[in-house]
């Protein structure tokens, strides 16, 4: 057997299966692989070789490697000579977890296009920034999403739309059971040239400005987290001595995040890559998540705490055969180590667990950790990918001594290159390569990293990024709201809550309900409040009247007993 180091020198020196070599992107050295694939359409093609095994399941659809490829490279035709979709537009995607959301991720990223995946849950309002900010020349929408912006259609200016699992007839817009009915079957995707610093996709994530910000990811960024995951099993199989069994059963993943976070995302070029199943679910559900995991013998499934411990903590959660089950990955917000013992004990230390760190502009993790050491280390997020530098800076960018706490700063092949469209936005959060993350932390003498706090005035809940000054203008466009402060308090589930302060107009009377109905018609439900506390006095400012954001959040968990 073999230690960590040994097996990463075996795996990624010259020659290796993985091998690193510094390459210049985008003027910057950096560390990156050197092997094949180098573009999501790579992906796509090697995935052929899978042929009839299952690659998508959800409800009664199943599709196989080879059937998705075919439909894909139909698609991808209809888009170019049906639809005039060239390389380099931006194409939105607004739907829950179908299968026609892979379907469209392919194709689109096949020719060259950037998909720009809308978040589903977003308000009318925020589902139009979406598509004039990003400049999207083309839509594929579901029932939902399409009713949200169907009265808006006509002003983007688009060049076609496509709905999906939607049986009302909507003018202007073609139904994706008659487009799939015309698509060739035996075609080849369309002649395109696609370089690896090419951009491919457009994610939003909360911004300063109050305004989602679009992190642009190219093919490269993708591709090196796909690399940094595929490396990370390679590792453990080679310190454990284990062989590939090429008659052991398919792997198998539950999806249980929306697609449109990079976490889920990754999972369609991670899924295509390794020849595993993705199972689709509509929406979450802890026991429909069991009775999955038991029908298709799911291998791995992950999540926010709140989706493993409300599998954890389900009824059915002892009459379910969970044996196929052989890692569970943790994610996209803080776990706290009990959790992490939790599993181990429940399991006999027979399923292997995991998490790290990491974010949209990240294309996912910059650390990770797991096996032996997540359960002797369980509130570490681990240690940089072997592409990744990360390094604990003060105020003037400056690195901090080890053990001492300042901002995390990351870089590699899979940080984005900025923002679309906020050139200072951009500025502010990226210098000579390196993405200024916003968040407190420590590293440990050998390079483990402990996250302590959070700079970026930003909620995580659930694995969604709240903007508290996007909330607290909604609640300031109220008349009986004088003064408010958007903060996050620590949840055992959902990892933070949106909590406002609220300090009403003299004489004005007005319940918390009102308030949270008021603030849901302009903003997505997750950025609803879930608690409004009133008070009498002003929140505690500085001298110079900015809002002590972490004293208040200090009063307010003593007030509230968190």
């Amino acid at each position: 057997m073999m230690t960590r180091e040994q097996a990463l020198a075996e795996l990624t020196g010259p020659g290796g299966s993985f091998e690193i070599a510094t390459q210049d992107i985008r003027g910057v050295p950096m560390r990156a692989y050197s092997v094949h694939p180098h573009t999501l359409r790579d992906v796509l093609v090697d995935s052929r070789d899978y042929g009839s095994r299952e690659y998508l399941v959800y409800d009664e659809d199943r599709y196989t490697f080879e059937e998705t490829f075919q439909i894909v490279s139909g698609l991808a035709n209809e888009l170019v000579s049906a639809y005039g979709i060239k390389q380099g537009d931006r194409v939105a995607v607004a739907m829950r977890n179908y299968p026609e959301f892979i379907f469209f991720f392919w194709a689109i990223a096949s020719i060259g296009a950037i998909v720009v995946p809308l978040n589903a849950w977003w308000t009318a309002d925020e589902l139009t920034y979406g598509m004039e900010d990003s400049g999207a020349v083309f839509l594929a929408a579901d029932r939902e999403r399409l009713e949200r912006m169907r009265d808006l259609l006509p002003g983007f200016g688009l060049r076609g739309v496509i709905s999906v699992r939607v049986d009302a007839d909507v003018e202007g817009v073609e139904k994706w059971a008659d487009v799939r009915a015309r698509l060739s079957t035996s075609a080849q995707l369309p002649a395109v040239d696609i370089a690896p610093d090419d951009d491919v996709t457009i994610l939003y994530t909360s911004g300063t400005t109050g305004r989602s910000r679009g992190a642009v990811h190219t093919h490269r960024n993708h591709i090196t987290n796909l690399l940094n995951t595929r490396l990370g099993g390679a590792v453990g199989a080679l310190m454990a001595g284990v062989q590939p069994d090429p008659a052991a059963p398919p792997a198998a993943g539950l999806a249980t995040m929306p697609m449109f976070h990079i976490s889920q995302l990754s999972s369609i070029y991670i899924s295509a890559a390794t020849g595993t199943k993705i199972v689709l679910m509509y929406k979450w559900d802890p026991e429909v998540a069991l009775e999955l995991i038991e029908r298709e013998r799911v291998t791995s499934f992950g999540g926010v705490p709140m989706q493993v411990n409300g599998v954890f903590n389900s009824p059915d959660l002892t009459k379910r055969d969970l044996s196929s089950l052989v890692s569970i990955g943790f994610g996209a917000a803080a776990v706290p180590p009990e959790r992490v013992m939790r599993v181990q004990s429940l399991f006999g230390g027979k399923v292997s667990t995991g998490t790290g760190y990491g974010m949209t502009e990240a294309t996912s993790a910059v650390t990770v950790i797991g096996g032996q050491e997540y359960w002797d280390f369980p509130n570490s997020v681990g240690k940089a990918t072997p592409v990744n530098e990360v390094k604990i800076v003060d105020d003037e960018g400056n690195e901090v001594p080890l053990g001492e706490t300042g901002e995390l700063w990351a870089r590699g092949p899979n940080i984005v290159h900025g923002y679309w469209n906020k050139p200072d936005d951009t500025a502010r959060a990226f210098s000579d390569g390196w993405h200024h993350s916003g968040d407190v932390a420590r590293m440990d003498e050998e390079g483990r990293v402990f996250l302590v706090d959070r700079i970026k005035d930003v909620v995580i809940r659930a694995g969604e990024n709240v903007y508290c000054g996007e909330v607290e203008a909604a609640l300031y466009d109220h008349p009986a709201v004088h003064t408010t402060s958007v903060i996050g308090l620590p949840h055992e589930d959902l990892g933070e809550e949106v909590v406002a302060v609220v300090r009403l107009v003299d004489g004005a009377q007005v319940s918390a309900e009102e308030l949270q109905a008021h603030v849901g018609q302009k903003l997505a439900s997750f950025k609803v409040p879930s608690t409004i506390l009133f008070i009498e006095d002003d929140v505690p400012r500085t001298a110079t009247g900015k809002v002590l954001k972490r004293a208040l959040r200090d009063q307010m968990k003593e007030q509230l007993g968190r």
